[in-house]
């Protein structure tokens, strides 16, 4: 694939992989390559808050209460994966997934789950973009579903 894509006229493509990879696309790309730096604490925070106030349409005083959503999901979350160094959401695209799963509830600002985990995280951001695909994208109503509210139910229960 990458031989192909290299004999394309793209003027810019994007490549990512697992760090262990990065010297054997380097090599087959003849390019080298960037490496994104982790976020710090302050700067997942930072970004949760920004991410929220810009997506959810928030007035500015709810800064105080973005921080402390942000700084105790972050906490929560790295307790029920055990990631006490917090290496899961120094990673950008992970904190993003974080902040697109768990959006809606700062709204209604329940009690946080007791207990999170990565199946039950990749499993809302999953189902998330289901539904935005399905229902905002394909401007399939809820209750016109036909195939596809199948599939959903088969998903839901695997």
């Amino acid at each position: 694939m990458l031989q192909v894509l290299k004999q394309t006229s793209l003027q810019q493509l994007w490549v990512t992989t697992r760090p262990h990879l990065r010297e054997d696309l380097e090599d087959n790309l003849q390019q080298l390559s960037y490496t994104l730096q982790p976020f710090s604490e302050v700067e997942q925070v930072e970004f949760l808050k920004k991410f929220w106030h810009e997506n959810l349409n928030l007035e500015e005083n709810d800064q105080d209460r973005l921080q402390n959503y942000a700084k105790a999901l972050i906490s929560k979350l790295s307790q029920s994966i055990t990631d006490m160094d917090r290496e899961f959401t120094d990673m950008p695209l992970q904190t993003r997934m974080l902040a697109e799963t768990f959006n809606v509830d700062f709204i209604s600002e329940p009690e946080l789950l007791s207990r999170l985990n990565l199946f039950g995280l990749y499993r809302q951001f999953f189902e998330r973009k289901y539904d935005i695909y399905y229902r905002e994208k394909s401007k399939t109503p809820a209750s016109n579903m036909g195939a596809g509210e199948q599939r959903e139910r088969d998903f839901k229960y695997i």
